[in-house]
């Protein structure tokens, strides 16, 4: 049997985290976090779920992540943006059915770290429609389970510096990442389609089995 596992990177460096215009892209646009221009030109197994048994003999289909939009994106901004993670990945599936045996595995299975978690949820089902003779397509998203969030800024309040998490906040991503939501959330909130982008919305509706996992505490959550 063919077993795949498919690793939606959370970034080579430490946090791949998200960016959301100029001002907070500005710090990632020349490191791992937004250019693979230093990327080589191969490496070995991710550090994730696919090291371990039993999957440490399944063949891994690699995501790399720096476009700093959950592989969300598919826009270029006229200030030369790439925000094109959902783009990236409809170009590394189409490669892979056409130059491996992906198209007739008997199990894949769609996992990924922090913002790989985020978009290994959002993208499970788009996956999942583009292998549609797999018998088996399960998703096991890793600290990718976030929730909108309001912000507590009283007495003794902390910050992570990173982009903010409040629902609110994702319909301005949305437009600037040129977000492809999950179809069938997309349709069900109308003009509010923008929320699927949020893990608690969009789980509901994914046809793909979802395994999550979860720390009862999140660090990065805690500092917003």
């Amino acid at each position: 049997l063919l077993r795949v596992a498919i690793s939606v990177e959370p970034s080579r460096a430490k946090g791949g985290g998200e960016c959301v215009d100029d001002a907070t892209c500005a710090g990632r646009l020349h490191t791992d976090l937004g250019s693979s221009a230093n990327w080589p030109p191969s490496r070995g197994r991710p550090a994730d779920i696919t090291r371990a048994a039993p999957f440490s003999n399944w063949n891994v289909l690699y995501v790399p992540y720096c476009t700093g939009d959950l592989h969300y994106g598919s826009r270029v901004t006229p200030s030369g943006l790439h925000f094109t993670g959902h783009s990236n990945l409809e170009r590394i599936l189409e490669d892979a059915l056409n130059e491996t045996a992906i198209g007739s595995a008997d199990t894949v299975i769609i996992s990924g770290e922090s913002a790989g978690g985020l978009g290994c949820i959002q993208n499970t089902d788009y996956i999942a429609d583009k292998l549609p003779s797999v018998s088996h397509v399960f998703s096991v998203p890793i600290a990718g389970f976030y929730f909108g969030q309001q912000i507590y800024d009283g007495p003794g309040h902390t910050s992570g510096g990173l982009p903010s998490f409040e629902t609110q906040a994702f319909q301005k991503y949305a437009t600037e990442w040129g977000a492809v939501p999950h179809k069938q959330c997309a349709a069900a909130f109308g003009r509010d389609a923008w929320k699927c982008l949020m893990t608690a919305n969009v789980v509901q509706y994914l046809s793909v089995p979802v395994f999550v996992v979860e720390a009862q505490t999140d660090q990065v959550v805690l500092m917003y």
